[in-house]
């Protein structure tokens, strides 16, 4: 019988999507949640060799490592418009999202939204009833 992995070290799966592509994920729980993760596409009709796992493992470690330091909003913490802005643009590039996206929105947040809110808390921005 082979020796068990330690806890903590995540896990990788194959998953197919809608169109029939086969990506490798992983997964693995840090802060009393799952996380799931894409590692990238599986090759086609190339054998897991060892050099391949372990460069899977690697980014697996990396994703781990990222999500561990990604900082949440602890319980009172308060957050304004621009700091949630800089959060998302951090997850945007996570996820891959194009350059020209983060750009909008950035510039859309220092323009139009922080100057407008200012320092303002975000559980302190109501809708105006018109």
């Amino acid at each position: 019988m082979a020796a068990r992995r330690s806890y903590g070290t995540g896990s990788l799966y194959e998953r197919a999507d809608r169109t029939g592509h086969v990506s490798y994920y992983g997964e693995w729980h840090a802060g009393g949640r799952r996380h799931k993760r894409r590692i990238g596409p599986k090759r086609a009709e190339v054998p897991v060799r060892a050099s391949l796992a372990r460069s899977l493992r690697r980014r697996l470690r990396r994703l781990m490592a990222e999500a561990q330091t990604a900082r949440t909003a602890s319980l009172g913490e308060r957050l304004d418009v621009a700091e949630i802005a800089r959060r998302y643009l951090t997850y945007a590039e996570r996820r891959g999202r194009k350059a020209s996206t983060r750009k909008n929105v950035e510039s859309e947040v220092r323009v139009h939204l922080a100057p407008f809110f200012g320092t303002r808390a975000m559980e302190a921005i109501r809708r105006r009833r018109c």
